[in-house]
């Protein structure tokens, strides 16, 4: 199953509200839509998917209002996504099952099992597989955190305010623990690596300067490699953006150099650096301004979500729901 990620919703969002990015990410509580997100994963059939991700959306309510709409529209995509679609043939019955996921009088398993009877296969899926619909943002280059970028500069601020006439490894590290907020400053505390520890390490090891450089000295190769693999990183892990995480792992990968030398001196151990790396991200969702950067590329992607919203309001409204009342008052 392709699974809905944030910033699917979010464009699901803009269409069923008829919003701009920027307002649509003003209205949802992106970590509550994370978390619902997270919660209705699964490998199971696609009705139990979708059964999973439409209660996750009704009970954790990441949008105030309209929240149901939203959620129902979600879950259609979601079975787009996975060249499935939801025939509803007594659009009341959808009601009732929004209104009974909503209160608790319905279960994941009733949701799946109603849904399961009405699951149909989209005639155009082959070409929709041929054409490819990109889990994040595709083939597009992964653009890089403002908080990636801090930390390089600090890297770099580093090096010279040691009298080094290289940045290296070494720099990288410790400009990522003096960034002090992202994913791999916070793995680093979690393992008590702070700063002034990696800073008396390098000093330790190659010593300082005679005097502060002026000038931002070259990347070694090793430090160029560094951040070539940060990018591999993320496009592993389908981010659509590099991070501190990204850059953090790309140091521990490398694994040969001053950085990861003294990583080992501080008594980190790689295996559970990573998997505190990867428990932080688990409990987040892609930054902000990285989310804006790439909504574009799923719109481009999602005209057929716009005739799933049509078709769901107009299939409603024959039968007496108004799609912006009924259902979605009851969530």
């Amino acid at each position: 199953m392709r699974p809905l990620e944030v910033p699917d919703l979010v464009v699901v969002a803009t269409r069923v509200l008829e919003l701009d990015p920027d307002e649509a990410l003003e209205l949802i509580d992106l970590d509550v839509a994370a978390r619902a997100i997270r919660m209705a994963r699964c490998d199971g059939p696609p009705e139990e998917a979708a059964a999973r991700l439409l209660r996750a959306l009704l009970r954790h309510r990441p949008l105030a209002e309209r929240n149901a709409e939203v959620a129902v529209v979600a879950t259609l995509q979601l079975l787009a996504l996975n060249g499935r679609e939801l025939v509803i043939d007594r659009p009341a019955a959808l009601r009732d099952l929004v209104q009974g996921l909503s209160v608790g009088s319905l279960s994941q398993r009733d949701a799946a099992s109603w849904i399961g009877d009405r699951l149909g296969r989209y005639k155009e899926v082959g070409m929709r597989k041929k054409i490819g619909i990109s889990r994040l943002w595709g083939e597009q280059e992964p653009c890089r955190t403002p908080r990636e970028r801090r930390s390089v500069e600090l890297a770099e601020e580093a090096a010279r305010g040691l009298g080094h006439n290289h940045v290296g490894t070494e720099h990288l590290l410790l400009g990522l623990a003096r960034e002090g907020e992202g994913v791999a400053a916070r793995a680093l505390a979690r393992l008590n690596v702070d700063a002034d520890a990696v800073r008396r390490e390098i000093e330790a090891a190659i010593g300082r300067g005679a005097e502060p450089v002026d000038e931002t000295p070259p990347f070694t190769p090793r430090a160029k490699k560094v951040l070539a693999l940060a990018e591999r990183e993320a496009r592993r892990l389908s981010h659509g953006y590099i991070g501190t995480e990204h850059l953090l792992l790309a140091l521990v990968r490398e694994g040969e150099g001053l950085a990861a030398q003294t990583l080992v001196k501080l008594g980190v151990d790689f295996a559970g650096l990573v998997e505190e790396v990867m428990r932080i991200m688990r409990g987040g969702h892609p930054p902000v301004d990285v989310l804006r950067d790439g909504l574009g590329n799923l719109f481009d992607e999602y005209e057929k979500l716009r005739d799933e919203v049509v078709r769901l309001r107009t299939l409603l409204r024959q039968h007496g729901i108004e799609p912006d009342g009924g259902a979605t008052r009851t969530a």
